[in-house]
């Protein structure tokens, strides 16, 4: 979530990963928040993903999905 941010925007987020028994010990790494934009509606969204063999791959797919689900919605909005 942090990374779809542009600067002077505020982001409140949770987090989480965990590799899971019932994927074979393969990673779900998931992000939720709401990123402020001063002067606009917030944008909210959550990023859910599984199956990364571990955090360090996970992490950067849901900073590239951030990054990508913001703009769209921001297009759909204008």
């Amino acid at each position: 979530m942090k990374a779809a941010a542009k600067s002077g925007e505020t982001v409140w987020l949770k987090n989480g990963w965990d590799s899971r028994t019932s994927l074979g010990g393969l990673w779900v790494v998931n992000s939720v928040g709401v990123i402020g934009i001063p002067g606009q509606k917030s944008i909210r969204m959550a990023i859910l993903t599984s199956k990364a063999a571990n955090g360090t791959e996970g992490i950067p797919i849901v900073e590239k999905l951030a990054k990508i689900t913001r703009e769209v919605i921001v297009k759909a909005v204008v």
